[in-house]
């Protein structure tokens, strides 16, 4: 509430159009009418609102985290549907050093502790949506007083009180502490200084990416190994990650990688996440393993399909029938995924395809589309 109406009195003094999103994660009952009340509320003042609701099975496990993924994709979605790249976001310096004191308790790396970013950008379908957060350095305290200033009114969600929860727990933790101002605002200064150094260490790794990395037509990825063995560690480490997630689909987990970042020098092959890494020629060459490669069924209404975290489909017009897209061969009636040795492994398309009604399927690798 606070954020919004911060954004109302930019939005009218700048021209710009406002909308709040609302999402009902139907978890709780009666959350509808809270959601309903939150939308009243914002209309009086004056501000576009939108429901958005989380339909379907919820899980039992891992609520938050199925709850936050939920959440950034109803809105991520909604900001694809209507146009929109900015989505402004509500978080605050005390969630800043939970997140940050979470990040700790498990092991996390620079990166981790670099915690949430003021802007960060979401490569989607059709565009990038920029995710900003202009609250990020300000006490909760301060959004309360100022609601309260403003004689706004807002909703408590009573499951931020639940201590099954982690960030509950962790908040709970540091409001105990017994110097809590300045704990927070530690954790919080780590943040900022873990994100100094993140930032610093991609940008080496990107040069050292641009002269010694070279990308296949399906992602897989070569790397001269006398370069990559004279960077330092951290180097290695993070052009390790990258190489393994544009190859592969996925992002291995850290302890992972600095396991395979040991076992790197010795003769043979590994894996780690969906990559196979080897040396030939005086090559690292990180490919897709073959295993684990998804078959997906492609509705008749949908002309985009992401493909194994490394592929978008894209069909020219509506296609007339579901496909199934996935390991096979074109007598299967597969759209072509073929393991041809070398060159093609992995690679869904190796161009166009043509299917009836005249429309066109195309592959384009995403680690391009989000470059």
């Amino acid at each position: 509430m606070a954020l919004v109406t911060l954004l109302r009195d930019w939005a009218t003094t700048s021209a710009r159009d406002l909308t709040a999103l609302i999402v009902d994660h139907g978890l709780r009952r009666n959350s509808n009418d809270e959601a309903a009340r939150v939308a009243a509320r914002l209309r009086s003042m004056g501000i576009t609102a939108r429901v958005l609701i989380w339909d379907g099975n919820k899980p039992t496990t891992g609520i938050q985290a199925a709850a936050r993924d939920a959440r950034y994709r109803l809105m991520l979605d909604w900001c694809r549907a209507h146009g929109v790249s900015s989505l402004f976001l509500g978080h605050h310096a005390d969630d800043q050093a939970a997140t940050v004191a979470m990040r700790i308790d498990h092991g996390s790396g620079i990166d981790g502790l670099a915690a949430m970013r003021r802007v960060a950008p979401r490569v989607m379908p059709g565009g990038t949506v920029h995710l900003f957060r202009p609250l990020l350095d300000t006490p909760k305290s301060a959004l309360l007083a100022f609601l309260q200033d403003q004689d706004v009114a807002w909703e408590e969600d009573p499951t931020n009180r639940d201590p099954r929860y982690e960030r509950n727990r962790t908040n709970a933790a540091i409001a105990d502490h017994p110097n809590r101002e300045r704990h927070s605002a530690r954790l919080h200064q780590l943040s900022h200084r873990a994100a100094r150094a993140a930032d610093a260490l991609s940008h080496m790794t990107d040069s050292v990416w641009q002269v010694h990395a070279r990308s296949g037509t399906c992602g897989g990825v070569q790397i001269d190994l006398s370069a990559f063995a004279v960077v330092p560690e951290e180097i290695r480490l993070r052009l390790l990650i990258r190489a393994v997630t544009q190859a592969g689909g996925i992002e291995p987990g850290l302890s992972a990688a600095e396991r395979a970042l040991d076992r790197i020098s010795a003769s043979g092959a590994l894996t780690l996440g969906h990559a196979v890494i080897r040396h030939i020629d005086g090559e690292l060459v990180i490919t897709r393993e073959r295993r684990n490669l998804p078959r997906l069924s492609w509705p008749a209404a949908a002309r985009v399909l992401e493909w194994d975290g490394r592929f978008r489909l894209e069909a020219s017009s509506d296609i007339t029938q579901s496909l199934t897209v996935g390991p096979g061969s074109a007598e299967d009636a597969l759209l072509p995924c073929l393991y041809l040795e070398q060159t093609l492994l992995g690679c869904p398309l190796t161009g166009p395809v043509a299917l009836p009604g005249d429309v066109n399927v195309r592959a384009m690798p995403l680690h391009l589309l989000s470059a």
